[in-house]
């Protein structure tokens, strides 16, 4: 659940419009990356990640479904780190 929550907010915190992405669901999305992404990712702070963490746990998400959105915000956050590095050098 943690480590979901942690994917999340990553990429909430990367990404314009990122209210839409919640993690019980799936995401097909076009990204747009914030302004002040420059040319790194932004962190997430503790309290951050903690804060979806519980509302992912309260809503006792299966765990194989757990599993697949944590499988699939991977994805998504390596998509995000890669358009970073090919917008830092350009």
């Amino acid at each position: 659940v943690w480590y979901l929550a942690e994917l999340v907010v990553k990429i909430l915190k990367n990404v314009k419009n990122g209210g839409d992405i919640k993690p019980l669901e799936t995401d097909n999305l076009v990204l747009l990356l914030n302004e002040n992404v420059n040319g790194e990712l932004i962190e997430p702070t503790k309290d951050e990640v903690k804060e979806l963490a519980e509302i992912i746990y309260y809503e006792h998400p299966e765990k194989s479904k757990l599993h697949f959105f944590i499988a699939e915000k991977q994805l998504l956050l390596e998509y995000i780190k890669r358009v970073i590095k090919e917008n830092k050098s350009n």
